[in-house]
């Protein structure tokens, strides 16, 4: 035991010494993955067999009245930018994350809230409940 050293350990914050390496690089991601396309949303709104006239306009509704995420691309109409709902046009793109997000949770946010606190509401009344009825004394029978 007499012929042990003591090594140093490198601190946890720095990287190891490796020499001629160079750290793997991120992954990036396709298109196909990041962007969602008008066909795939009328597929998932199962709008799928009408007319891209008839899609596009469902959409722009759905982005007015339930806020239904705009798309990502710009559009240009006689010289003039184009905000808002009719920005939705049939070749338009979207951002997958907000699209999967808004068919998660459909409703808007005051809607949600609202669910929210109604089902906590009914939490509440059903705990206290359930604590008188265990706080009330019960009898048992005498076995005979």
């Amino acid at each position: 035991m007499r012929n042990a050293k003591i090594l140093a350990f490198p601190l946890p914050s720095a990287p190891p010494n490796i020499e001629g390496t160079t750290p793997p690089p991120l992954p990036v991601l396709s298109r196909s993955v990041r962007d969602i396309g008008l066909p795939e949303i009328a597929h998932r709104l199962g709008l799928d067999r009408l007319e891209a006239a008839t899609i596009v306009k469902h959409l722009r509704t759905l982005a007015t009245a339930k806020g239904f995420p705009l798309p990502r691309t710009t559009r240009f109409w006689r010289g003039e930018l184009v905000c808002g709902p009719k920005l939705i046009v049939a070749g338009a793109i979207w951002n997958r994350y907000e699209v999967d997000k808004w068919f998660e949770d459909r409703d808007p946010p005051a809607t949600r809230a609202a669910r929210q606190r109604q089902r906590q509401e009914a939490l509440r009344e059903e705990m206290a409940s359930r604590a008188v009825a265990a706080a009330t004394p019960r009898r048992i029978a005498a076995s005979a």
